[in-house]
């Protein structure tokens, strides 16, 4: 009770990013395929969303639910319709702990959530201070321990900042924040030009590629 699952990884965080993508694939295989397989992916993304459940890693559940809605708008807009349902019965169902894990996300009295507010705010002024290269790789953790970023004790124990966006730009610099950028816009350009081929064979694994792109994002 109460224990994140890491499955074959070293971190529930990894297995909960891994299991994210492979929803993304699943989901978007059972329902873009016509062969009798799309029912052993069907059963694999049931499966892997139980699993992902039991990680409690809330970014990946924020981008599943990113996922989700992007292949059921692709797919039937109309289906759109199941995920207040899914949502209501999870928060109905699920045991206690991984209730209030999903409630927590807009509490700003959690103690994960203060520190990622605190996160932000030092991050943001490790930008500001190093704009063009930041501290240097696995450098920003080092960097923070400052007395002049006002973190708790406890937040200074941490070795990232929870925020992509944020830990690029005070770890490589701006510019390799925005080549990063340049890239993701680049690949979600490329995906949405190859979904408009309509090309069957090709058309379920864009849709897997698009959502898996925005989940990852997002969470």
């Amino acid at each position: 009770p109460e224990e994140r699952i890491t499955g074959f990884m070293d971190h529930y965080m990894t297995q909960a990013g891994m299991l994210l993508l492979f929803c993304a694939l699943a989901l978007s295989l059972f329902l873009f395929t016509k062969e009798r397989s799309r029912f052993l992916w069907g059963a694999g993304f049931v499966l892997a969303l139980f699993t992902l459940a039991l990680t409690l890693t809330r970014s990946a559940w924020v981008g599943l639910a990113v996922a989700v809605v992007l292949i059921l708008y692709l797919y039937r807009p109309a289906t759109l319709l199941v995920v207040p349902l899914v949502l209501g019965l999870f928060l109905l169902l699920s045991p206690p702990y991984m209730k209030k894990r999903a409630y927590d996300i807009f509490s700003l009295k959690d103690l994960s959530n203060i520190h990622r507010i605190e996160y932000l705010k030092a991050g943001i002024r490790i930008i500001g201070e190093y704009p063009l290269f930041g501290t240097g790789p696995n450098m920003v953790d080092e960097v923070f321990q400052d007395p002049k970023y006002e973190l708790t004790d406890q937040a200074r124990e941490n070795v990232h900042l929870h925020n992509n966006f944020v830990q690029i730009a005070a770890e490589r610099g701006i510019p390799a924040l925005l080549a990063w950028l340049a890239f993701i816009v680049w690949a979600f350009l490329s995906l949405i030009r190859l979904l408009k081929k309509k090309e069957p064979w090709l058309r379920p694994l864009t849709v897997a590629a698009l959502a898996a792109l925005a989940a990852l994002l997002t969470a």
